[in-house]
């Protein structure tokens, strides 16, 4: 059980290609460690060996899926996943796992754009960021809350208020949010030429 002499043991297995008794002794320290970092080392390790070296498509699908269950689904495990999913024919497990990913994280940027959007209204005085930001954050999710508050702050901005108005009203027209569009109506009116 002592775990310098696993990790020893590990290197050496691994230098002379024992693939399954180095699968068998990752497994071991993974279950033991306490470190999530040195699991999820460990867990794509063993996935990467039964896809690579041992040729184990379906333990290897099992691997990956034990790594995004426990550590999410970034970039790496989706693709190698997604990748070993489409050889085997699994299209509907794919399928579901690139869409949940892509939705992830699809509220994953619109959220930093949003947040990059505030720092550059809020703290920056950037206004002109800010708009532009906000903008790609409502072309993502033409609904979003911290978007709209944004743009509504950039309201008040002589240089933004008219963007700001525009992508608001684009916003509330698309969604067929009648009261949002109407209480813009006196920051439109106020940027229309004068006739």
């Amino acid at each position: 059980g002592d775990l310098p002499a696993l990790d020893a043991r590990i290197t050496l297995l691994e230098a002379h290609q024992k693939w399954p008794r180095l699968i068998a002794d990752l497994q071991v320290r993974a279950a033991r460690s306490t470190s999530a970092i040195g699991r999820r080392a460990d867990l794509v390790k063993i996935a990467t060996v039964e896809r690579d070296h041992i040729g184990d498509r379906e333990a290897a699908i099992a691997s990956w899926q034990q790594v995004v269950t426990e550590f999410g689904d970034d970039p790496e495990s989706v693709e190698a996943l997604a990748d070993l999913l489409a050889t085997a024919g699994r299209w509907s497990e794919m399928v579901s796992l690139l869409e949940r990913s892509a939705d992830r994280d699809t509220r994953r940027t619109t959220e930093r754009l949003v947040r990059l959007a505030d720092a550059l209204r809020e703290h920056l005085a950037q206004p002109e960021r800010a708009l532009t930001a906000y903008r790609h954050a409502l072309a993502i999710e033409s609904r979003h809350a911290g978007a709209r508050r944004g743009l509504t702050a950039l309201l008040d901005e002589a240089s933004t208020r008219r963007g700001a108005a525009d992508a608001l009203a684009a916003s509330y027209r698309d969604n067929q949010d009648w009261t949002g569009l109407v209480e813009i109506l006196p920051a439109r009116l106020a940027e229309a030429p004068d006739d």
